[in-house]
């Protein structure tokens, strides 16, 4: 049963491109979509698809998608450069499908219920990168769209818990959330004006409440790292991303000096992590990014040593070894922690999902519990699942997102392929 909340009415309400679309106009579109955005369709993307249309139509997505897209039409047909896909979105196929990401959720191993997951309480969390100095002309876009009144941008956006009211302590004009409400914002949330941004309205208000109130929230962010595929696209008019993402000069561009300027290959942390295991692949350019941050760098060590060969990677249970295989047995992903939960016990993705969101909220009994009970159902030992839980709850709240990273370096990977092939 799904959980989602109703969108607010105004979205209904406003005319544009995608109004009063049916469903089976929708899923054409998709399916339209696939065959320009995926290289090659096969039973199991065609499923995947499937599985996440029935979901998106039980819990009332589709004007949601459909919005979205109309922004990201909005940027193509004002030649402004959008990222490649910036965190969860990446786990959807369908995004891929409509042309929101240019991550295969399910060739990179991404489940959806990261994205939207039809048992939680929540809408999805759409983010978008611009080049820094577009990000108002979407934003304008919007107000547009919904009126000036209706739209408004999060005070420390990248601050969950902030409820302070010195907005000027933390707020910076290229911060990420826009918020469309149903009604006039003023004065219905927490509003201030400030000075550096004087041209919008500005939201004070912790972002978790802000869905209570009847307001969705989207993440439009301004990234200066996006503005030499902004020249391009606007200079030369060419295709921004690459057809495919395995190319050997690009990678053996990367393992060189030449990258040393450019995002996210610059850090120091990531540099030494991708020379020291001859990064080749795209999933190990985005381990090596996840690796880079302070809070997983201690398993760096661990892993050199079992890529060299000099130890073996420790699997508690044999259902562990395809999920964490990739990362030499380490626990690195938030996408990880899903997967050994579905492969342990044989619950579905929305279950492990819930799972690892009620810990974060501290309230680990009321799915780890169930978790155990059908572990010990398949016939794993009670010492394994006390194992596998301990590191569990350990590694979770430093888990990184694997569709995040990967959507990282793909923008650094495109820098680097059109220094190779654009004249």
């Amino acid at each position: 049963m799904s959980n989602f909340p109703e969108l607010p009415s105004i979205v209904s309400d406003i005319d544009y491109k995608y109004a009063n679309i049916e469903f089976s106009e929708f899923k054409s579109m998709v399916y339209e979509g696939g065959k320009i955005h995926i290289s090659h369709i096969d039973d199991s993307i065609l499923d995947r698809i499937n599985e996440e249309l029935n979901h998106i139509e039980k819990s009332g997505l589709k004007d949601y998608f459909l919005l979205w897209k109309s922004i990201i039409d909005f940027c193509k047909s004002n030649q402004i450069c959008v990222g490649p896909g910036r965190g969860v979105i990446n786990s959807s196929l369908v995004a891929k499908c409509l042309g929101l990401t240019q991550v295969n959720a399910l060739v990179r191993g991404l489940p959806y219920q990261r994205f939207f997951n039809p048992r939680a309480g929540f809408l999805p969390s759409f983010s978008l990168d611009v080049s820094f100095d577009n990000r108002e002309r979407v934003i304008q876009y919007l107000k547009d769209l919904f009126g000036e009144a209706h739209i408004g941008v999060l005070a420390g956006s990248n601050d969950d818990e902030s409820d302070t009211s010195d907005a000027t302590m933390y707020f910076s004009p290229a911060g990420s959330g826009v918020v469309i409400s149903d009604k006039a914002l003023e004065p219905t949330a927490p509003t201030l004006e400030i000075e550096c941004n004087s041209d919008n309205l500005v939201v004070d208000f912790p972002v978790k409440y802000l869905q209570s109130l009847g307001y969705f929230k989207f993440d439009i962010f301004g990234l200066k790292q996006l503005d030499h595929l902004q020249d391009i696209y606007s200079k030369n008019k060419v295709q921004i991303y690459p057809e495919t993402w395995d190319d050997p000069k690009v990678f053996e561009y990367i393992l060189s000096e030449n990258s040393s300027e450019i995002f996210p290959f610059h850090k120091d942390n990531m540099r030494e992590i991708m020379f020291e295991f001859d990064t080749n692949t795209l999933e190990s350019l985005a381990l090596a990014y996840a690796l880079s941050r302070p809070s997983l760098m201690e398993y760096v060590d661990g892993i050199k040593s079992i890529h060299l060969k000099e130890k073996e990677a420790r699997f508690l249970h044999e259902s562990l070894y395809e999920p964490l295989e990739s990362t030499y047995g380490y626990i690195v992903y938030k996408e990880q922690f899903l997967e050994i939960i579905v492969k342990m016990s044989g619950l579905g993705y929305d279950f492990a999902d819930m799972m690892y969101r009620y810990l974060l909220e501290d309230d680990p009994q009321k799915h780890t519990m169930q978790f155990i009970e059908q572990c010990k159902s398949r016939g794993i030992q009670d010492t394994i699942i006390q194992q596998v839980m301990s590191e569990l709850i350990s590694s979770q709240p430093f888990l990184f997102s694997k569709a995040h990273a990967l959507g990282v370096v793909m923008m650094g990977y495109t820098d680097v392929w059109h220094k190779i092939y654009t004249k």
